[in-house]
């Protein structure tokens, strides 16, 4: 920590050591005494908080509704969607209530299609998209934390359409807002592509993902969205009159995110002294350091009083200071740790000659400058070099640790040593898709994604031209 001691809070030589000592200090995360389940601390259920908002108020705008569904569904009704679906097994927790036994939640789409047949009457009422934070239930076999939990929360979104043209418009405007949620606001090291058949979500038509590649080299799942089909509606007998008053099954789709991009978040842009977050995510963008025993009292909670009316009201900020009961140094070591973008520090020399000294979570380096230059632009535009730093450094990140092989050996050797590489392919002289990827499965990886491309690239196999990217690696 640069500004006080020049030493490092804690070390990521065990990346998984410093995970979890850097959630439980920034006060995000803490385990419960229940393997599989946490208490979502206050710090962490903030950064959830700017998330919903920032999402909540997008799907608002798009005349995507949001809802609460129960917690629970009858376990005939789970059978009745495995029966249909080959394969679909997934882990559940079950209770009995009054001689029906029940299901908790590990997702949606039962309780979506039962309201749906609720609520939609006819061909009129499409297209309608309704969605619900919450949280869900799975048993997991590996914990880590906010990665792999036995609960944890998320959004679940649901669309019902009149064709097969309205559903895929929706799924093309999903896959644009998580894309510029991805690139724009969160600068995470990510991918975007589609499942092959084997990943991809059961019962869906297609499955299209976003892709985080984290510090230890694996991947995170950290959005989908699902382009359902007809199969939901058959399988629930969900029909709506058309406007020949002929009855048809509509299409659906369904997409979500969860507070997996938390751990994402965390292990991506963290460093040694804690947490390091985007301004918009940021629970605070500035702290503002009072380094009280050295000023007078009453001047500067004068001084104090009008700044605060003027980072909120003007600036539009989020902000916090230190009072007279907290030690500064305390205060600075703490908002460093839990990613507090902006630091502006005041003592007695900066109170008397009017300036300001200051430094950004990503560049320690102190500066100075006159209180009557610290305006709305000056911290707007602070706060844009610290994203500007963020996202460099993520674009750095993913260009220098997804491989390319040069040769069918250093493929195989990528395969052993579980490196996360892409290849470019002509899929149509790729002739068996599942020997290919049951060999990539024998390694423990998996085909993260499947990319189309627009630039001119030969197929790394038959030196056609080639038609796509495949991202291979190991996965959370």
């Amino acid at each position: 920590m640069k500004s006080t001691n020049n030493k490092n809070l804690f070390s990521k030589e065990d990346l998984n050591k410093w995970y979890l000592e850097v959630i439980k200090k920034s006060e995000v995360f803490l385990h419960d005494d229940i393997k599989g389940f946490f208490y979502f601390d206050w710090y962490g259920l903030k950064i959830w908080e700017r998330i919903k908002i920032i999402l909540s108020d997008i799907f608002e705008e798009n005349q995507i509704r949001e809802i609460k569904t129960p917690l629970f569904f009858q376990k005939s009704e789970l059978e009745q969607e495995k029966n249909h679906f080959s394969g679909f097994s997934p882990e559940v927790f079950e209770l009995s209530y009054k001689n029906h036994q029940l299901i908790l939640r590990p997702t949606s789409e039962i309780l979506f299609l039962k309201y749906f047949k609720k609520k939609l009457f006819s061909y009129k009422d499409l297209p309608f998209i309704a969605g619900q934070w919450g949280n869900v239930f799975r048993k997991e076999k590996n914990n880590k934390a906010f990665l792999r939990n036995n609960e944890f929360f998320w959004y679940e979104g649901h669309g019902v359409f009149e064709n097969q043209t309205e559903v895929q418009k929706n799924i093309a405007f999903l896959n644009n807002l998580f894309y510029s949620f991805f690139n724009d606001i969160l600068f995470l090291p990510f991918i975007f592509g589609n499942k092959t058949e084997n990943e991809k979500f059961f019962g869906a038509l297609e499955t299209f993902t976003f892709e985080v590649l984290l510090p230890d080299n694996q991947w995170l799942q950290a959005t989908t969205v699902h382009n359902l089909g007809t199969n939901f509606s058959k399988n629930f007998s969900f029909k709506l009159p058309d406007k020949s008053n002929q009855f048809f099954y509509p299409w659906t789709n369904s997409f979500g995110i969860s507070t997996r991009i938390i751990g994402g978040l965390i292990m991506s842009h963290g460093d040694e002294n804690g947490l390091v977050l985007p301004s918009e995510i940021a629970v605070f963008q500035v702290c503002f350091v009072i380094y009280w025993k050295f000023l007078d009292e009453k001047k500067i909670k004068s001084f104090l009083d009008e700044w605060k009316y003027k980072l909120k009201h003007i600036f539009h900020l989020r902000f916090i200071f230190n009072s007279q009961k907290v030690d500064p140094f305390w205060f600075l070591k703490d908002c460093i740790i839990k990613g507090v973008c902006l630091f502006v520090e005041i003592g007695r020399k900066e109170f008397e000659e009017k300036f300001f000294t200051f430094f950004t979570r990503t560049n320690f380096k102190k500066e100075k400058i006159n209180i009557s230059n610290a305006n709305k632009n000056f911290f707007w535009t602070n706060l844009s070099l610290l994203n500007a730093s963020i996202k460099a450094k993520q674009d750095n990140f993913l260009k220098k640790n997804l491989k390319e092989p040069s040769s069918i050996d250093e493929f195989n050797n990528f395969l052993k040593d579980k490196t996360s590489f892409f290849i470019y392919v002509n899929l149509k002289s790729l002739k068996d898709h599942h020997v290919f990827e049951k060999k990539i499965n024998s390694f423990d990886l998996s085909i993260r994604a499947i990319s189309s491309m627009n630039v001119e690239k030969k197929c790394f196999f038959s030196q056609e031209k080639a038609t796509h990217i495949i991202y291979i690696g190991r996965a959370y």
